[in-house]
């Protein structure tokens, strides 16, 4: 016959114990809803993104309805600003992709799944679904129209067209069908910059980096003067001004071993200059300092609030490549009559549906092709750390440890 007390003894014992000590848990383990993600991606770079895709469709919503911007900041509207969000993390997070991985057939392979397959599918959808439902040209003219291929064609080589015959040509903002593909151009010139730099093995100097996005930063700010450009009526040169916040964000990543640790004072610094740039008559210099350290800083932290983003997987680019035909195509149907609010909730609506179909059904299969090409080795040389170079191992520690 069992002693009760020691039975009772036995029993607090074992529930003393952490689970999986004693046997297998008494309890069924409890399945999770939404991705796992593992400790070194708990950052807040998938919630920028979906917010600056986000502040994107907000942006576009009041041009597509001819209406004048809420939020312009020294001459950009929010969703500029918003895109040179993207370009800083891209910056950022391209640099630690090649130092991860400086293969050029495995880097050319993964920035080409992460751009081109969603992209590829959202202009046959434009131009096969969109397009033949409100086109205001027959059928038959309508597919046999050099223009109705060659936007499919001309806009995967990175000729960016917009128009499709016949379609949306009564809407405010004009016949554009996707507005939002203007800056994959200039997002590709720099993945092949980034990549020519590596080849050269240029980007194990941190000096040199530091003295491009100077050179950079002096010529577009400065001799070029954007700010009383602006003020004349003059526009944005965007191949350099995507191209500093890109570099920037590189920088950051290169310097990151002296800031990361003490990252307050780096945004504490960046506002001081930021500041002083801004009275010489500047503030698009200024912004061009703070927004790279604002967004790199808040990406790299942790915060658990913002752990909903990848929920439902990473629908940034479904978001902002779907947001503008999905807005034009409400605002057709409906002529503006919904008001602003609700048919940019209705868009948006619809915009969330596709870029979720468009995440699991094309994007997240395709990268899963990355696994073709295990990761090799750094060279060597680019590991180790000298005056002014970067560390291939700092890159395997780092919190930020993600592709775009």
């Amino acid at each position: 016959m069992l002693d009760l007390p020691i039975v009772i003894v036995r029993l607090c014992r074992v529930a003393a114990l952490p689970l999986g000590a004693e046997g297998t848990s008494p309890h069924p383990p409890v399945r999770r809803l939404g991705p796992v993600v593992a400790p070194a991606h708990r950052n807040n770079f998938d919630a920028l993104r979906l917010l600056a895709a986000f502040s994107v469709l907000f942006s576009h919503h009041f041009s597509l309805m001819g209406l004048p911007q809420p939020f312009a900041i020294f001459g950009r509207t929010l969703g500029e600003v918003a895109v040179e969000v993207f370009f800083v993390i891209s910056g950022y997070l391209i640099l630690e992709s090649w130092l991860a991985d400086p293969n050029i057939l495995h880097f050319t392979a993964k920035r080409f799944l992460r751009v081109y397959p969603g992209l590829l599918v959202v202009l046959l959808f434009a131009a096969l679904v969109i397009g033949p439902i409100f086109t205001t040209v027959p059928l038959r003219e309508y597919f046999s129209a050099r223009m109705t291929w060659d936007y499919i064609t001309s806009n995967l080589a990175m000729h960016i067209v917009y128009p499709l015959p016949g379609v949306f040509a009564g809407n405010a903002a004009g016949a554009a069908v996707n507005g939002s593909l203007w800056t994959l151009p200039y997002e590709l010139r720099w993945y092949l910059y980034l990549l020519i730099f590596g080849v050269l093995r240029l980007l194990r100097w941190r000096t040199l980096i530091l003295l491009l996005w100077a050179v950079m930063f002096v010529r577009y700010f400065f001799v070029y003067n954007l700010d009383a450009r602006l003020l004349s009526h003059g526009d944005h040169l965007w191949a350099e001004e995507l191209g500093i916040f890109f570099v920037g964000g590189m920088l950051l990543h290169s310097t990151r071993k002296f800031w990361q640790r003490h990252s307050w004072m780096l945004v504490v610094g960046g506002l001081l200059v930021s500041t002083v740039i801004f009275f010489t008559g500047r503030p698009n210099g200024a912004l061009a300092v703070v927004v790279p350290i604002l967004t790199i800083c808040i990406g790299r932290a942790r915060w658990q609030g913002l752990a909903f983003a990848t929920f439902f997987g990473d629908l940034s680019y479904g978001i902002y490549i779907y947001a503008f035909p999905m807005q034009q195509t409400v605002l057709h149907v409906t002529g503006n009559r919904l008001g602003i609010t609700t048919s940019m909730l209705v868009a948006a609506a619809a915009t969330i549906v596709l870029a979720f179909l468009s995440w699991h059904g094309v994007e997240k299969r395709a990268l899963r092709l990355k696994h073709w090409f295990p990761r090799s080795p750094a060279r060597r040389g680019s590991s180790g750390i000298a005056d002014g170079k970067l560390s291939h191992r700092q890159t395997a520690s780092d919190p930020a440890h993600l592709e775009s």
